[in-house]
């Protein structure tokens, strides 16, 4: 299968070229990034309205992290909006897509995506 030549679309051709079967649903896993504690709250709750398995989670950062650095390695929080679906472009387009206008007037922003694979032992 021929993909985009973008972010998602590269993603996905490195996760069919590993030999996954990218016709069988699987969990896959959207980072949301929310400005505060409370902004994550209103985000999950959205988020879950919409059928999504949600979990929310703090970092605390780097212990050197000062004001005014990268906001990367800064205190964050994060929600991640599950579901189970099958990993086709048009998929996680339109699924980002969604979150997206969801969570924008609540100070979210989409962060990426995973699958959620398990591995046999």
């Amino acid at each position: 299968m021929k993909y985009p030549n973008d972010a998602d679309g590269q993603a996905l051709a490195n996760v069919a070229a590993s030999g996954m079967d990218m016709s069988q649903p699987i969990p896959i896993e959207f980072a949301i990034a929310a400005p505060d504690e409370s902004s994550s709250e209103e985000i999950s709750a959205a988020v879950s309205t919409k059928g999504y398995r949600v979990e929310s989670y703090f970092d605390e950062g780097e212990s050197d992290f000062v004001e005014g650095d990268d906001d990367e390695f800064g205190p964050s929080w994060t929600v991640y909006a599950i579901v189970i679906t099958e990993p086709s472009y048009e998929n996680v387009v339109q699924i980002q897509s969604e979150i997206d206008q969801l969570v924008s007037k609540l100070g979210g922003k989409s962060d990426g995506w995973e699958l959620k694979v398990t591995q046999a032992k």
